[in-house]
């Protein structure tokens, strides 16, 4: 009796002090198993349906989606969601409470026979119930998403229009895809990202068989790409017109880099032309001679010099239709032996204006108001209407039947010539501006009244058909030519 007092006294205390101390003497409470850390193991997909209702803590933020939940047997978890993937160690602290540490916690876990409900708060990321299943298929290591399996992959697929590329990236934040659409007919290339400029994207789903997200950019297009059993690629494309499907096979970058020389695809212009577009081409503004150029290559061209010389090719320009989409031109010159017309209507920045053309009879220019130098020379031009360029310094007209021309809006004037034509008339206004005026080889300009520009320094009134000139009012007229006419007084 006394022996088996004893030996439960010493079994009492060699268990209090096995279990309830340490190397301090401090008291270590038993651990508490919980069925919970076997039975959350593994990988459960979330039924995103369900967790719909997951929303932003910041009500200001977009919705976020949870994809995925892995719990690992060595106590690491993994969790993807809309905006990437979090991941770190995790402790089960009762039958329905996992805490993940700082990145917040997966409560009010339930089992059923179709897997387990669950609601998750992620710091500063979701808040809110779901559901999900076990993925019975899944090993530690294996692919747990979409995006994990493709991380830095290219596919191609080609048609007789175009050869497009996939890149997949496994991001947290940025461009996880890029789609390139190569035209080869076109030579221009379309791109197209979850990181649009103009629009918005929301992942919907992220497993390792479905990728699926929508890109709204004023309408949805919900972009799906499925792994085939054959190692090719299934993309499906919806939108409101309904649903295109393309198979890819895995492709390199390498592959892509061959159509590096195209351009971005848009707006083209026509151009009816050959030789006005083989000059375009021989710029670099274009690469094909098909009667068009993106319009994106020549609207941002501020200057442009047009010459039919064999030193640029010996180009003969008759027709320069698609001019109007060099909509920021501001200096044009245009020397063309059989150019009948040209539309300057949408050039509405051009300041320098040089044309020179036998055949051409007609030239409006009200449409170029910031107009300030206009040269032009060889033409059949019987009018010309300057009444909208007030801002002409400088204008040259040469060798051209014009019997009369208005000048009385252009006060700014500083610089006119007119020369060796038909030329019978100037109506003048006052142009105190005017220090430089040419009107020579004119057989039948017979009459000149020079007080409307009273700060002459240079007069040139030679080869016309004078009988009297009056220069007395001239005070600063420096140099003075009026040879071969029919002069009768000179003051």
């Amino acid at each position: 009796m006394k022996y088996s007092f004893f030996a439960a006294l010493f079994a009492a205390a060699l268990l209090l002090s096995c279990s309830a101390s340490n190397d301090d003497g401090e008291e270590i409470p038993a651990k508490t198993a919980f069925k919970l850390e076997e039975k959350i193991v593994g990988k459960w997909d979330v039924d995103t349906q369900e967790s719909e209702n997951m929303s932003r803590q910041k009500q200001s933020t977009p919705q976020c989606n949870i994809f995925s939940l892995i719990f690992n047997a060595d106590g690491t978890f993994i969790i993807t969601h809309q905006d990437g993937t979090i991941t770190g160690d995790y402790k089960v602290e009762g039958e329905n409470l996992i805490s993940l540490g700082k990145s917040g916690s997966i409560g009010e876990i339930s089992f059923n026979a179709y897997g387990l409900f669950f609601r998750a708060t992620l710091t500063d990321i979701c808040s809110g119930t779901g559901s999900a299943g076990r993925d019975e298929e899944y090993v530690p290591g294996d692919c747990y998403s979409f995006l994990f399996c493709m991380d830095n992959s290219f596919w191609s697929s080609a048609d007789e229009e175009q050869v497009v590329f996939l890149q997949f990236q496994n991001r947290s934040l940025g461009e996880f895809f890029v789609r390139n659409s190569f035209f080869t007919d076109l030579k221009c290339k379309e791109k197209t990202s979850n990181e649009q400029e103009n629009g918005t994207s929301v992942m919907v789903a992220n497993y390792n068989h479905l990728l699926q997200f929508i890109l709204d950019e004023g309408s949805p297009v919900i972009y799906s790409y499925t792994p085939l059993e054959d190692g090719k690629l299934q993309e499906e494309i919806q939108t409101t017109e309904g649903t295109r499907t393309r198979i890819f096979e895995p492709a390199s970058e390498s592959e892509m880099d061959a159509y590096s020389p195209y351009v971005l695809c848009g707006e083209k212009t026509y151009l009816p032309d050959d030789s006005f577009e083989k000059w375009l081409i021989h710029f670099g503004y274009d690469d094909v001679l098909d009667n068009y150029v993106l319009t994106g290559n020549i609207d941002k061209i501020e200057t442009l010099h047009l010459s039919e010389s064999y030193l640029y090719g010996g180009w003969e320009f008759l027709d320069l239709t698609g001019l109007q989409d060099f909509v920021t031109l501001k200096d044009l010159e245009v020397q063309a032996s059989n150019l009948i017309e040209i539309d300057l209507s949408g050039n509405i920045n051009l300041e320098r204006l040089f044309l020179g053309s036998p055949v051409m009879s007609s030239l409006d220019l009200t449409h170029n108001i910031k107009l300030k130098s206009l040269y032009f020379e060889f033409a059949q031009i019987q009018a010309l209407e300057l009444s909208q360029n007030t801002e002409l310094t400088v204008v040259e007209l040469q060798l051209m039947p014009l019997p009369f021309l208005d000048i009385s809006k252009n006060n700014k004037l500083e610089m006119l010539t007119i020369e060796g034509g038909g030329f019978k008339e100037l109506i003048a206004g006052e142009h105190p501006a005017l220090w430089h005026l040419n009107v020579s080889g004119n057989k039948e300009f017979a009459e000149i009244d020079v007080r409307h520009f009273p700060n002459l320094k240079e007069l040139n009134l030679s080869g016309n058909k004078l009988t009297a000139v009056n220069v007395s009012t001239l005070n600063l007229l420096e140099g003075l030519e009026v040879r071969d006419n029919f002069l009768t007084s000179l003051n």
